[in-house]
């Protein structure tokens, strides 16, 4: 069966050839990212017996089996080439029970005399995964929650039916590719329809009603029996994700459904995804069963960036203890804390990309109506808990960055859901280290004049006051819209033309925005997720970053990448969202000094959990 398949970089999907191989005067590597095969997840988890690397390719004349940096087989394709052709087809088997750890990939010598720019080879083929015992049955439902984003939808589901139909990827010519080559994802059997395409059900919850609005996307769903999509009110990802799993319930008997996979409506992916996902899980050993496959976040500016392949929530944050890794480099994509088993309790699947067991998503288990934020973690993390997560290289998504939008209405969503969170799975946290948190949450927000998260901080630990109950009955809807009034209503962010706002500051806004729009460093990314940023001098902090003194006159343009110190003692904030290249400008106003100290009176005295 095949496990995964042996990817090249592809204009539509990801093309950073190193992801995939590298190459150096003799060989080409298949040691990227996409081509390596874990073995100690493989080993723990499924039962198969054997590992073969099936193989077509041209233009080679040894190929060389490795394990980690070993050469642990070596084969002359001379002997076994069509004369006509140049084309070497066979099946090259692994000593997969002689091995627990470490990563096996292979590499091609190209024939002599051939460069790698003038050399035309091309190569296709998998890691087939055999065992004496019967393979699970699997049948995957894909669960999608989107609002509003016809053309993200539309492109990831014509990618999805064009796999499934067996259409492939035009490859990259980063090798010098043959014209007749297939490109990725090809199984090489009688039939190109990959096997695990005959067992996807599609549920595209749609909360903003639009879907049908769109003549492509509708014309694209009736050509095909696998895609279904359901109208639903705007209940937020939590809400959205919540009804993708009751009509996965309801239809399971009929369609045979044994999993579930969460994903975002606006995330790329190779369709391979689903190749490795089934055939992980049909070798899946009976007391991992009920074991989560998570997904890894991959950056879509920088795409051979992993945001995250496996996070944690503690003592209020997110814990992700390798963001932002380089996955071109070989020595990161087979690190141990990548191919390694001991933190498959430790750690969650985000609803970026994660499957579950059918078994464990029932109507007593459903996520809090949260809207969004923390669903996927109180989910997740319970999971993780009980019956543990794995992640595989390639089961992955591309996804925006989260860091060119200040927090806005998420704030309400952020504070009161972490609370939750918190009284979840760290109930013995002691009253005083919540009450700082929330406090120093008001203060970092009124330092750098954005009013609007204060007041949602204060509204979102009052809503929290009311109970589980309270939030269970409440219209999420029409939450939704009143705090999204008030937000727009304290900071109306507006396009840098209609600001009133004198030509200096417009045309540094214009600079500012020009630059943004070319490019954001992978430094300026990694300065953002370096708590350095809200660090500060004793005597800012003692000021409150100069409220307590005289403004100067002077205006500071802040973006979600700065430090919120920065506008020290001046008296106008342009807050700028290079994401939409909106602005706001914000007015050192008392009102808002005195109304944060009475809300962080009221937290000190009237705040407690649940």
């Amino acid at each position: 069966m095949n496990l995964q398949t042996i990817l090249h970089p592809s204009t539509d999907i990801c093309n950073e050839p190193e992801l995939y191989f590298h190459t150096d005067d003799i060989f080409d590597l298949y040691d990227g990212y996409f081509n390596l095969f874990y073995i100690e997840k493989h080993k723990k988890y499924t039962f198969i017996d054997s590992l073969e690397l099936v193989l077509k390719c041209s233009g080679y004349d040894v190929l060389e089996l490795m394990h980690d940096r070993e050469v642990i087989r070596s084969i002359d394709l001379k002997k076994d080439m069509d004369a006509g052709s140049g084309i070497i087809e066979g099946r090259f088997a692994y000593p997969y029970t002689q091995y627990d750890k470490g990563v096996f990939w292979f590499r091609l010598r190209r024939c002599l005399g051939k460069t790698l720019r003038s050399a035309i080879t091309y190569v296709e083929g998998f890691y087939e995964g055999r065992s004496s015992r019967m393979r699970n049955p699997v049948n995957l439902g894909l669960n999608i929650c989107t609002y509003k984003r016809e053309q993200y939808v539309l492109r990831n589901m014509k990618s999805l039916i064009r796999w499934m139909e067996g259409d492939r990827t035009e490859a990259s010519n980063v090798l010098g590719i043959e014209p007749g080559f297939k490109g990725n994802n090809s199984s090489m059997t009688e039939s190109d329809t990959p096997e695990a395409s005959g067992h996807i059900h599609v549920f595209i919850i749609d909360n903003g009603k639009s879907l049908g609005d769109c003549k492509e996307f509708t014309d694209l769903v009736a050509s095909t029996n696998n895609i279904e999509v359901i109208p639903n009110d705007n209940t937020g990802g939590a809400g959205g994700f919540s009804r993708g799993m009751i009509e996965a319930m309801n239809r399971r008997e009929e369609l045979s459904l044994t999993h579930l996979l969460m994903m975002d409506d606006d995330a790329v992916f190779d369709p391979d995804l689903f190749t490795r996902l089934y055939g992980f899980l049909s070798f899946l050993k009976k007391e991992y069963a009920m074991i989560s496959v998570g997904g890894a976040l991959f950056r879509e500016d920088y795409r051979y960036i992993q945001h995250a392949a496996g996070e944690w929530f503690e003592n209020f944050r997110i814990v992700n203890e390798h963001p932002l890794v380089d996955m071109r480099s070989y020595e990161n994509a087979a690190a141990t804390w990548m191919t390694g088993t001991e933190h498959e309790r430790d750690r969650y699947g985000a609803w970026w990309c994660c499957c579950y067991p059918m078994e464990v998503i029932t109507r007593d288990n459903l996520p809090l109506p949260l809207f969004v934020h923390h669903d996927d973690i109180q989910f997740g993390m319970k999971l993780a808990e009980r019956n543990g997560v794995v992640f595989l290289n390639g089961i992955n998504v591309w996804h925006q960055g989260f860091e060119l939008s200040f927090t806005g209405v998420k704030q309400y969503y952020n504070t009161r859901n972490e609370l939750i969170s918190m009284k979840m799975f760290y109930p013995d946290t002691s009253l005083k280290a919540v009450k700082i948190r929330l406090i120093k949450r008001i203060i970092g927000s009124l330092i750098c004049m954005r009013y609007g998260d204060i007041e949602l901080i204060y509204k979102a630990v009052i809503d929290y006051m009311k109970g589980i109950q309270w939030l269970r009955d409440t219209d999420i809807e029409a939450l939704h819209k009143e705090v999204s009034e008030i937000y727009k209503t304290i900071v109306p962010f507006k396009p840098i033309c209609d600001l009133n706002i004198s030509d200096r500051h417009r045309l540094e806004l214009e600079k500012m925005a020009a630059r943004y729009n070319e490019v954001i460093t992978p430094d300026q990314l990694r300065e953002y997720y370096d708590h350095k940023k809200y660090e500060s001098g004793i005597w800012k902090m003692i000021s409150i970053n100069g409220w307590l003194l005289p403004a100067y006159r002077s205006t500071s343009i802040v973006t979600p990448l700065d430090s919120p110190w920065k506008p020290y003692r001046r008296r106008y904030v342009i807050l700028y969202q290079p994401a939409d290249r909106k602005c706001a400008v914000m007015r050192r106003d008392y009102k808002w000094l005195w109304r944060s100290i009475k809300y962080c009176i009221w937290i000190m005295i009237r705040f407690r959990l649940l």
